[in-house]
């Protein structure tokens, strides 16, 4: 599964996807649907096939993920979180914004509550909030989302690091 994930991290999005695939049939197989190793290695598939543009197959697993935590950890748990934030960005890809930006304020809001405001997932889930807005057209309460990402990531992770850059990236773009 990490060597899967290095390939994915590097392009090599065919490799990491002939990867993930037996991870995710050994894992179901030796701990069954609902372990959370195999809701991982689910969720893991999804984005890699949204990455690769397969995003209707990546839309089936990624609801997949979502219910299957939701039932498993429960709808708070930081790995739902994570499902619904993956599931809020390939909506947007879909151009499904009004379901995209429902579940993205939801997950944003619910992970403050359970992260804390600083957590660099809640800042990923307000960057992402960002982009959903500038998608949709609404630039200046894009302008707002993007630049509390911005500051919040240049404090807890540093201004150098990628995921503050790519937060820079975001608010130039506007």
């Amino acid at each position: 599964r990490q060597l899967a994930t290095l390939h994915r991290e590097l392009g090599r999005y065919a490799k990491a996807e002939e990867m993930h695939r037996p991870a995710l049939a050994s894992t179901r197989d030796l701990l069954g649907l609902t372990h959370p190793n195999t809701l991982r290695c689910l969720d893991n598939l999804a984005s890699l096939l949204r990455l690769m543009g397969k995003l209707e197959e990546s839309r089936l697993l990624q609801l997949q993920a979502k219910r299957l935590r939701e039932e498993t950890l429960g709808s708070q748990h930081p790995d739902t979180l994570e499902s619904c934030q993956n599931l809020a960005v390939l909506l947007r890809e879909l151009g499904q914004h009004s379901e995209a930006e429902q579940l993205q304020n939801t997950t944003t809001q619910a992970r403050i509550t359970v992260l804390g405001l600083s957590h660099p997932e809640v800042l990923h889930s307000i960057d992402s909030r960002g982009v959903l807005l500038h998608a949709m057209g609404r630039h200046s309460e894009a302008e707002q989302q993007l630049r509390q990402a911005w500051l919040g990531r240049k404090v807890v992770l540093g201004a150098s690091h990628p995921d503050c850059l790519i937060s820079l990236d975001h608010l130039a773009g506007l």
